[in-house]
């Protein structure tokens, strides 16, 4: 009789044994395909850097930087050419992507804002948030050209 207690024991120990092992070896499988999946994020395609000349009134213009970032900030700098004195500014900031694919740029210190409009491989300089394109002979002078890597 205590032989058929002492097997009847054995073996529900061995089964027990059994089940919790089988439950840490899914819950590790889960655990590993669940930090297998992650998520790919794409960057938008208006990120990269832009150049060209902007117009200006006591310059031959403003050779114009403008790197915008996928972390929601951006860098410009542009240097006034042929003037009176050549001088460079450089700010950074971040900025939003409004309505109408205008990029609203904020300067931290100051609170400005200005506003590019995105176009097929270059941003154009826009007054305002509405994205309104500049018009007339100097429209073209107003768009920087996206800088292929």
């Amino acid at each position: 009789m205590k032989k058929i207690s002492l097997l009847l024991v054995a073996t529900a120990t061995l089964f027990l044994a059994s089940c919790s092992s089988k439950e840490s070896k899914t819950t590790e499988q889960e655990e590993a395909t669940q930090t297998e999946v992650t998520e790919e994020v794409a960057t938008p395609a208006y990120v990269g850097t832009y150049e060209g000349t902007l117009p200006a009134a006591d310059a031959a213009g403003f050779k114009t930087t403008l790197t915008i970032n996928a972390d929601m900030t951006y860098q410009l700098t542009q240097v006034a050419e042929g003037g009176k004195e050549e001088n460079k500014t450089e700010e950074s900031g971040t900025y939003n992507l409004l309505e109408n694919d205008v990029l609203e740029l904020i300067t931290p210190s100051t609170g400005a804002k200005t506003y590019y409009k995105v176009l097929d491989n270059s941003v154009a300089l826009v007054s305002d948030a509405t994205g309104t394109l500049a018009e007339g002979e100097l429209a073209d002078k107003y768009i920087l050209n996206k800088v292929v890597l």
